[in-house]
């Protein structure tokens, strides 16, 4: 077996990893990954989609493909571990992105991590934070409107915000509405308030007095 065969064999033996990895790291926030940490994820991802697969099907050529260069790939197999890559993707994905993890770790008081980079990521990721004021003290401004966009952590401090209402920081005197604002927070003269916060456990939010206005 030629180097180029044995590559393309590796290629569809762990295709439904590489998959799952790709899309994954697409939908997630997360550290720059090296090539070495992406390769060794995808590789147990596509295992462990075949062997999601063999639950089904327990008679898979993927094993032994892995052990006995004889064995020839199926692409038949590769496309339904491919498609059990997806829905392995979209179900890592949700755990990812809502912290079920670190939520189950949190009850049994194993630890006190919330999973995001910062404490910025954390808030803006959360349903519960959709509308705020943020206060631009050094302009003595203070805009009240709608977290639309968000950028993935305090480094770059960016918001787009929609439907802003502006007033006077100190007066409280409503200056002027605009439809959206994009800022680059400098954080030393900025603090973010928040309009919408969990009550207690019962997890139905505050409504924000600018979203009373709009309805």
């Amino acid at each position: 077996m030629d180097v180029t065969e044995f590559g393309l064999r590796i290629i569809l033996l762990f295709l439904p990893g590489i998959i799952c990895a790709s899309l994954i790291d697409a939908l997630t926030t997360h550290p720059p990954r090296t090539q070495f940490k992406f390769t060794l994820r995808a590789l147990i991802l596509g295992v462990a989609s075949y062997g999601i697969l063999a639950l089904f099907f327990p008679n898979l050529s993927f094993f032994a493909a892995l052990s006995d260069l004889e064995v020839v790939p199926s692409l038949i197999e590769a496309g339904y571990a491919s498609t059990v890559a997806l829905g392995l993707a979209v179900l890592l994905t949700y755990i990812a992105n809502y912290k079920i993890h670190f939520k189950i770790a949190h009850k049994l008081r194993l630890t006190k991590r919330f999973g995001d980079r910062d404490i910025w990521g954390y808030l803006f990721n959360s349903r519960d934070v959709d509308w705020v004021v943020v206060r631009d003290h050094k302009r003595n401004l203070a805009y009240d409107g709608y977290v639309s966009l968000f950028s993935d952590d305090s480094t770059d401090a960016e918001l787009y915000l929609e439907d802003v209402k502006v007033y006077d920081n100190k007066s409280g005197e409503h200056l002027y509405d605009i439809p959206g604002m994009y800022m680059s927070l400098d954080r030393t003269d900025m603090t973010i308030e928040l309009q919408n916060v969990s009550m207690g456990d019962t997890g139905v939010p505050k409504e924000s007095s600018n979203a009373q206005q709009r309805d």
